[in-house]
């Protein structure tokens, strides 16, 4: 009972921001865990080609949001809700207004070549057109997000998530059960709850903003969110091709290897993911308040627990893979550690994205995702043929690192034209991400040897509890102090 007094005092005593930092990351992991569940319920109450169609259509429901929505929720409302705080009513309605229109357009498009559509997309009609309502309104959703997260309002947002995240599944499973719809409602069991809610925040936004239609923020949705299309649909098809090539080049078993590992490892990109949700708010406040220097130490101070983090992934892959696999997927244990440090590389070039939508300099996204997607199909092409389903791993790995390289120069470029200073010197990000390679490849040879594996992983976690309160500090974001910041402005201005 004391112990537990001591944590709800700890709790308690943690800023607001390190609280919602940390409910977030929860929330993500039970969202991405409900996830996991519901693929083998549903792959046992569907039929095979019922789930199929379920599969696909998660797929193209991914595809049509970024043509429908450019993702503007990604791309230009967090850093504009940043730069246009006195006027977010109007920016908010407006460009719930240049969503709703565009997605109008495709509407539209669709009706007039429905029949073509159809056969191409291979779904069956309703879905397609369940889909396309969902693109309605997923965007003011988001947009009420990301304000939860920039207002470090956790509550609300966890709660909303949670209440989406049960009540889903628990929909679908029951249509599935007791109706002869049963592909209608898993696919479209979360669309419709989420939609729900979303048409009472459309409306809510519309309202307070009073303006569908501003030049200005329309103009600049274009500008921002249009060179993020390629980049977005470029992303998905790094992650996709993988899988799609070893099908091709070695058949369906390795690609259910490859998937398997690729799914271990997505917890701790979620993880990732969530550190950096937290980090960006942060960030974009102190790019427009012009105090540059603490941005990239305090980067890479969490950049050191994501390789901490990850490292536990690589040590431990042979125990995760017998957990959520059969022994025959033991091979899967390979694959873990270029994907690992995929996660670990694209947690390093999401800052760089991040200061490049703040500056509204996107346009090189595009030639940037275009190549590195290039270069992984080719890199496929040529190497998994030739040592099999694990090259892809490493294939990926070096396209994350070609791509983290482009954005770094880029971002050095931007900044010391717009800020006359280098707001990232990427010294220690790349010895960080050295060291992390170097260790997890020696980690990787050591999965024969259990007692070694598991004295490193005793080392990491009592080094992670030894600094649990430097770690804690990492997220509070309010309070954070660096050097340089004392050293006054005329520093904070040098360059290289």
């Amino acid at each position: 009972m004391n112990n537990k007094s001591k944590l709800i005092k700890l709790y308690g005593a943690l800023p607001v921001q390190a609280r919602a930092a940390l409910w977030f990351t929860i929330c993500n992991f039970i969202n991405k865990g409900i996830s996991l569940i519901v693929v083998p319920i549903y792959s046992r109450l569907l039929t095979q080609t019922e789930y199929g169609y379920y599969s696909l259509f998660l797929t193209w429901n991914n595809i049509l949001m970024i043509l429908t929505t450019l993702e503007l929720w990604r791309s230009y409302y967090a850093p504009a809700y940043v730069h246009h705080r006195e006027d977010e009513k109007r920016l908010t309605s407006s460009l719930l207004g240049f969503s709703f229109t565009l997605t109008t357009v495709w509407v539209i498009i669709y009706l007039i070549f429905a029949d073509w559509i159809n056969a191409k997309i291979g779904l069956p009609p309703v879905l397609i057109v369940g889909m396309l309502l969902y693109q309605y309104f997923i965007t003011a959703w988001e947009f009420w997000a990301v304000r939860q997260r920039f207002n470090y309002n956790y509550r609300a947002l966890v709660a909303a998530t949670l209440a989406v995240s049960v009540s889903a599944p628990v929909i679908g499973v029951l249509g599935i059960y007791y109706s002869d719809f049963g592909l209608e409602f898993a696919s479209l069991s979360k669309p419709a709850v989420q939609s729900l809610a979303a048409i009472v925040l459309f409306v809510y936004f519309l309202s307070r903003g009073k303006q569908f239609f501003n030049r200005h923020y329309w103009l600049d949705a274009i500008k921002i969110g249009v060179p993020f299309v390629p980049y977005m649909l470029s992303i998905l098809l790094i992650n996709q091709a993988d899988r799609i090539m070893i099908n091709s080049y070695c058949g369906a078993e390795k690609t259910a290897i490859y998937s398997v590992a690729y799914s271990a490892a997505s917890i701790l990109q979620l993880f990732n993911t969530a550190i950096s949700d937290s980090f960006n708010p942060w960030m974009y406040e102190k790019l427009k308040g012009k105090s540059f220097a603490p941005i990239e130490k305090r980067a890479d101070q969490i950049l050191l627990f994501i390789c901490a983090v990850n490292l536990l992934l690589i040590i431990m892959a042979p125990e995760v893979i017998y957990i959520m696999a059969p022994a025959k997927y033991y091979d899967a244990v390979r694959v873990i550690p270029p994907i690992a440090a995929c996660s670990v590389i694209m947690f390093i070039f999401q800052r760089y994205v991040s200061v490049e939508t703040f500056y509204k300099k996107t346009a090189m996204n595009s030639a940037f995702s275009v190549v590195a997607a290039a270069l992984n199909i080719g890199l496929n092409m040529l190497f998994i043929p030739k040592y099999g389903f694990i090259a892809a791993g490493y294939t990926t790995l070096a396209s994350y690192i070609v791509f983290a390289l482009m954005h770094f120069f880029c971002v050095g470029l931007i900044s010391k034209k717009q800020e006359k200073v280098l707001i990232f010197k990427g010294r220690t990000t790349l010895l960080c991400a050295f060291a992390f390679l170097a260790l997890g490849g020696v980690f990787a040879t050591l999965y024969e040897y259990m007692i070694i594996r598991f004295a490193l992983l005793a080392v990491i976690c009592l080094l992670l509890f030894l600094f649990r309160k430097k770690l804690a500090e990492l997220v509070n974001f309010s309070k954070f102090k660096n050097i340089e910041e004392q050293k006054g402005n005329s520093d904070v201005r040098e360059t290289e």
